[in-house]
């Protein structure tokens, strides 16, 4: 397996997961969301650029491909610095039918 990305993410996307956690505990789905979030979390880690996600937009000047993949109820926006083996997320996504508030 090759080494690791670094992954970055703002307090406000960890808070939202947070909220997203407690809301899935709720409505029974706390199971799924989990799985996906470290399946996600995961891929983010060490498969950045694999078809499990899709490029939409190469930043050149700044070395960054813009990309987004999903699991299940997840989706993913983030970017990926190759070089620096950085991983900046932009924002999750809840792709489920059944949404949390927000």
């Amino acid at each position: 397996m090759s080494s690791t990305y670094l992954v970055s993410m703002s307090q406000l996307e960890s808070a939202k997961l947070r909220d997203w956690d407690l809301w899935a505990n709720l409505h029974s789905q706390r199971i799924a969301f989990r799985k996906a979030l470290a399946i996600l979390n995961f891929r983010l880690m060490y498969e950045p650029m694999e078809i499990w996600s899709e490029p939409y937009q190469d930043l050149e000047i700044l070395g960054l491909q813009l990309r987004f993949g999903s699991e299940n109820m997840l989706g993913v926006g983030y970017g990926v610095h190759a070089a620096s083996r950085q991983i900046f997320v932009k924002r999750f996504q809840w792709l489920g039918s059944l949404k949390p508030p927000g």
